[in-house]
């Protein structure tokens, strides 16, 4: 659902029903703490946007000067529909409240952030619309299409046009922010016949080049804010981005103070307990993201060259069924990027249920190696800008095999059964990032299955051990070379794939489940579930350093 400024009254009436609040609201509560009323704001600000999505005071502990343009990017990804509960590939609201979405919004002096857009009144129209495929640089025609003495087409070359942030049209490429790098006179001045009558006489048709590479963005000596909220819940826009921070903290044992004192640098809420409790409530509701993914796999199907005929297969066949809830807020500058509160939360369950066939008469011997039976992503809830930031839920079930100077012969097929406990936290895993802040709770439960084990199995030496591990990632990466292009609403497009992002993060939770063989039988165990975070950016998140890399039980 798209909104246009021009189309719209005074009061933003139009738009208040779209994002389901009082659109102007932002800006009087703004203007009220600088003393100025909308009238003159207004005659002095054109060049700044006359709204936020929400009062941009709720977004910043430090909030940026009234006089600072703000641009964001909101991305519908996905709603509810039906009594599951389960996300939708459409909002039918195109309301970021109840549904996904992706959010970042920016905001910077006049001489860092621009904007080509219509919602922001600007004046320049673009020509092309070309299809963005890369992540390399782009060119673009446009022309001013007011030759007036309040035009605002040369706002973007103050202070230079290169490094300029610029804010493009609605449904321009995959990302609504560029970075625009030189502006010169096209060689191509033909325009389409409707376009041709918008430009006037004094003006000639021009040729942007642009990319998204935020590195070569204007460096400035002042900040250049950035917001970002990430989540599949209805509910976290309201509770999350369209709300207050706090203003004071709670009361807190003296003993606890140092801790918290540091904690409290890292959150809005100066009491880093509130994100916790926010959080609490927003998974309380049934809604979610099916992850859930088929188990089956050939792991082993070959004949092996040892004289005798030995062979062996082994095959996997089930489901495992994958539900996931999450939300994520990040809050700092884009210049100097560098995040001073970080905050997310991920809830599981899932239920694996599979068979492993092994058939097989021979030797094995092998160190532990895994592989992914499947990996895709829920592209619904995938979240993209390029040049600033990615988020990639995925689920895969990890299969992977070792011996130690193994001999074996037999047919047997093993049923194993686990998943998140019932019995704890409604049965889901809860992590919270970081953990200092809201912890782990949950747990997995193995359960008992009737006809567990049916055939034969010889084991004359050694032991082989075959472990199916449902993994559920949060890939995160902020910076130019780390996103990939992802068209918004319209499938993908070719993907640069890199780990050279200034920032970069894998948060991953686990279950391992065994099935192990030797001479004294066949074995079925049910692993704890864990969690680690993994770095593989250039830079990191304060508050985030000090978080598990290796692997750490949920629930302890």
């Amino acid at each position: 659902m798209a909104w246009a400024i021009d189309l719209d009254d005074d009061k933003f009436s139009a738009l208040s029903g779209l994002i389901g609040r009082d659109a102007g609201e932002g800006l009087d509560k703004s203007l009220a703490k600088s003393g100025m009323d909308s009238a003159s704001w207004s005659s002095e600000n054109d060049h700044v946007e006359p709204y936020t999505p929400v009062p941009i005071e709720y977004l910043f502990p430090d909030v940026p000067p009234v006089t600072y343009p703000t641009k964001w990017d909101l991305q519908i990804l996905g709603g509810y529909n039906g009594a599951g509960g389960e996300t939708q590939s459409q909002n039918p609201t195109a309301n970021p409240g109840y549904g996904a979405f992706g959010f970042v919004l920016i905001a910077g002096p006049k001489e860092v952030v621009s904007s080509f857009s219509k919602r922001d009144g600007s004046h320049i129209e673009l020509v092309d619309y070309p299809s963005i495929t890369s992540s390399e640089r782009q060119t673009t025609r446009l022309f001013c299409g007011y030759d007036g003495e309040d035009s605002n087409c040369d706002d973007v070359m103050e202070g230079g046009l290169e490094g300029t942030i610029v804010r493009m049209p609605d449904d321009y490429g995959p990302g609504s922010y560029v970075v625009a790098h030189s502006l010169k006179r096209s060689e191509n001045q033909t325009l389409p016949g409707h376009l041709a009558k918008r430009m006037p006489a004094s003006k000639t048709v021009m040729s942007l080049e642009f990319s998204y590479n935020f590195n070569l963005m204007k460096r400035a000596d002042d900040k250049v804010y950035l917001r970002i909220d990430y989540s599949n819940m209805p509910g976290y826009w309201g509770k999350i981005v369209n709300a207050p921070g706090e203003k004071r903290k709670r009361s807190i044992h003296p003993r606890e103070l140092s801790q918290r004192d540091l904690l409290d640098k890292r959150f809005f809420s100066p009491d880093s307990a509130s994100w916790g409790e926010a959080f609490d409530d927003l998974s309380l509701t049934k809604y979610h993201t099916d992850f859930s993914e088929p188990a089956a796999e050939h792991i082993v199907n070959e004949e092996l060259d040892c004289g005798d005929e030995a062979y062996l297969k082994i095959e996997s066949d089930g489901e495992c069924q994958t539900k996931a809830k999450f939300g994520f807020t990040m809050i700092g500058s884009l210049q100097p990027l560098s995040f001073e509160q970080a905050y997310g939360f991920i809830d599981l369950k899932f239920d694996l249920d599979t068979t492993v066939k092994v058939t097989g008469n021979s030797g094995m011997d092998t160190e532990y190696k895994t592989n992914p039976a499947h990996i895709v992503p829920n592209s619904d809830v995938i979240f993209s800008h390029p040049g600033i930031v990615n988020f990639k839920p995925s689920f895969d079930i990890q299969i992977g095999i070792k011996a130690k100077e193994a001999s074996f012969s037999g047919d047997f097929t093993a049923h194993m059964r686990a998943g998140t406990d019932p019995a704890l936290n409604s049965g889901w895993i809860r992590q919270t990032f970081p953990t200092s802040a809201g912890g782990t709770r949950g747990g997995v439960k193995a359960y008992s299955v009737s006809d567990s084990f049916e055939g034969h199995m010889k084991t004359d030496d050694g032991e082989v051990e075959l472990s199916l591990i449902p993994a559920f990632k949060m890939n995160i990466a902020i910076g130019d070379q780390a996103v990939g292009i992802t068209k918004r609403q319209n499938g993908d497009v070719q993907a640069r794939q890199s780990v050279d992002s200034l920032l970069g993060y894998v948060f991953n939770i686990y279950s391992p489940s065994k099935l192990a063989w030797n001479a004294g039988g066949v074995n079925l165990m049910t692993d704890s579930s864990y969690y680690s975070l993994v770095n593989f950016g250039d830079d990191s998140i304060e508050s985030w350093d000090s978080e598990e890399t290796s692997g750490h039980r949920i629930g302890d």
